[in-house]
């Protein structure tokens, strides 16, 4: 056999000695000389006699051979090649062939073990009692929360800080257990919020809410038709969305006759008998002839015009008879009096005390009393009786410019005036108007106003649950117009010191705007107006 050794105990023999030899050792061998191995991964056969079997070493396995004895040994760990490690006893926190790499049986509790310990795997039990993890080693810094808290980053300290999620206006937040829950309010004219919008009025894209002109056209159309005007009639054309107004004939009538005006006509007033008329600019006017004027003695009916005059004689006589509505007489003998008017108001007789001129008076303190010893009334001086309640100053502010707003809180108008009382027992009488306008996405506005001394609201109605307070308001029905407020109050401030009255306002729609002294559509044109706005403060005697 290629590769078999003679045995040096063997004599040694000839080559045919040597023949016999081996053929009887091939008859002679055994197929269990032959072996398998299997490891796990992959198998050989190989034939004892005749093949070399290698065991070599692996990750972790060391292989030696000394003499006849083959040493398997397996290599200590370290924190770069499998190895060999050792568990502690009990006793020890850490131990073994590489103390890095050792670990205690008990609970990972009582390890005090190496920083060299990157990664534990996967804890499934157990209670970790330790120290807070810190934000830098991958922990939050936190031990206990409450419901709804979150962590939010903190780049001061590079730290993780517990919150929870704070409601804005509109926005409802329920914090629960492992929970949070965020939802939107209803909107209300006082609050923001959800709302929705009816898709026939209103279009809504990216946010924009747009009123359709459908609809604008539907208010308005309805606005014009249901309103009522004497000769007017008014039809809104849905299909075009235009309104159409109808001005009925005017009838004019005579003293005999009558006809029809239509709008556009030329109406045509001529001269009768013995009257001419002339036309001048948009003057008419009517000449009588001197023949048909009422003379000493006539009796005349209707309406007179004696505005060109330079006298004019009242009936007057010895008590003369006023008994029927506008008639008026001057008495001329009544007992006691000189020249009294009487005139008759439909309801009774009445009578004007007659004064001769001479005896009129403009000094301040002097009043009407009667003379008997002369028969007449005259002016004197007051010598007793109530002297409070004059009038000892008049203060005027006024605002021929415009302003507007759009706050629902009150602001300054501009509209003010300042005054000094004389003595802090006067009252000061404020009367004020001012001329508004306004526009709202809505078919009416109304400005709200308040009168202040200073910065203090001296006049509002007593407080009504969630109305608004004010001195007074107005209603503007459109765009194209202007109204007006006034204000009439007597005012105590008890004090001797420059005071200052002014107007404040404010909208009473969120997304409208009130204007002073102009319309709000404010057009360059004839057909549009410019307002003023006046503030009086009179010093009332308190005395």
């Amino acid at each position: 056999m290629a590769g078999t050794t003679i045995p040096p105990h063997l004599p040694r023999l000839d080559e045919r000695s040597v023949r016999a030899y081996l053929e009887d050792l091939r008859n002679t061998i055994n197929p269990s000389t032959w072996a398998s191995f299997v490891a796990d991964a992959g198998s050989a056969t190989a034939d004892a006699a005749e093949d070399t079997f290698n065991i070599l070493g692996s990750q972790g396995v060391s292989t030696s051979i000394t003499s006849d004895v083959l040493t398997i040994s397996v290599d200590t760990a370290t924190d770069s090649t499998l190895g060999l490690t050792e568990y502690a006893t009990s006793g020890e926190t850490n131990t073994g062939l590489a103390e890095n790499l050792s670990v205690t049986p008990l609970a990972i509790s009582n390890w005090e073990g190496s920083e060299r310990v990157i990664t534990l795997g996967t804890i499934s039990t157990g209670t970790w009692e330790g120290s807070t993890i810190a934000v830098d080693q991958g922990g939050t810094g936190q031990t206990s929360y409450t419901d709804g808290q979150i962590l939010i980053g903190n780049s001061t300290g590079n730290t993780l800080d517990k919150a929870t999620i704070t409601a804005g206006e509109g926005i409802d937040v329920t914090n629960g257990g492992g929970s949070i829950t965020v939802a939107g309010e209803d909107a209300s004219d006082t609050n923001k919020g959800i709302a929705t919008f009816d898709i026939t009025d209103f279009t809504v894209s990216s946010g924009d809410v747009t009123l359709n002109a459908e609809r604008i056209q539907d208010i308005a159309g309805a606005m014009a038709t249901s309103n009522t005007e004497t000769g007017i009639s008014v039809t809104y054309q849905d299909a075009d969305g235009t309104i159409d107004y109808v001005v009925s004939d005017t009838t004019v009538a005579g003293d005999s006759g009558s006809t029809g005006i239509t709008p556009g006509d030329t109406l045509t007033i001529a001269g009768g008998t013995n009257t001419t008329t002339a036309m001048s600019g948009d003057t008419l006017t009517v000449n009588v002839d001197d023949s048909f004027i009422l003379n000493t003695g006539d009796v005349g009916t209707g309406v007179y015009d004696f505005g060109g005059a330079t006298s004019f004689e009242i009936p007057n006589g010895a008590t003369p008879t006023v008994d029927a509505a506008g008639e008026i007489a001057i008495d001329t003998t009544i007992t006691d009096y000189t020249g009294l008017v009487k005139y008759h108001d439909g309801t009774e007789e009445l009578t004007v005390v007659a004064m001769p001129t001479a005896n009129l008076s403009t000094t301040d303190n002097h009043v009407v009393i009667y003379d008997a010893a002369a028969n007449e009334f005259t002016m004197e001086a007051q010598t007793g009786g109530v002297s409070g309640g004059k009038v000892l100053q008049v203060v005027q502010g006024t605002k021929t410019d415009t302003a507007s707003t759009t706050s629902t809180t009150f602001v300054d108008t501009g509209v003010s005036v300042a005054i000094t009382p004389a003595s802090t027992s006067n009252d000061i009488l404020i009367m004020a108007f001012i001329s508004c306008g306004g526009t709202t996405a809505f078919s009416y506005i109304y400005p709200r106003f308040q009168l202040v001394r200073g910065s203090t609201n001296i006049i509002e109605a007593d407080t009504a649950s969630n109305r608004t307070l004010t001195t007074t308001t107005a209603e503007i029905q459109n765009a194209n117009g202007m109204t007006n407020a006034s204000i009439s109050y007597l005012d105590s401030p008890s004090t001797t010191s420059a005071t200052t009255y002014k107007l404040q306002y404010s909208t009473s729609t969120s997304g409208g705007t009130v204007y002073v002294n102009r319309t709000a559509t404010d057009t360059d044109s004839s057909a549009f107006v410019r307002g003023t706005s006046v503030i009086i403060a009179m010093e009332i005697d308190g005395s």
